[in-house]
């Protein structure tokens, strides 16, 4: 006698990105290794640009999380804002 085995497989999908204020999302499909672009408006900064791509991954949850894009009036504010706290805090010392 044969043994029949029957493989099934499931489709992997991150269903829809998530959307972002003052940007975009475009992507062409929402299953497994399928990329999601974000981009920011006319007058408006990401924040973190290594997270401007997500993946949708084995699990189905899209990579990463959601870019901020601020408008760049506040973006160079707090651009400013971490470079002066990283400058003022390198040049801390402690007692020993």
């Amino acid at each position: 006698m044969m043994a029949i085995i029957a493989i099934t497989f499931a489709v992997v999908d991150c269903g829809t990105p998530s959307t972002i204020s003052n940007g975009d999302v475009t992507y062409s499909t929402t299953t497994y290794g399928a990329d999601a672009t974000y981009t920011c408006d006319d007058g408006y900064n990401m924040t973190n640009p290594a997270e401007a791509v997500r993946s949708c991954g084995q699990y189905g949850y899209w990579s990463g999380s959601l870019p901020l894009c601020l408008c760049k009036s506040e973006y160079e504010v707090l651009r400013s804002y971490v470079i002066c706290v990283a400058l003022c805090y390198s040049k801390i010392t402690y007692p020993e």
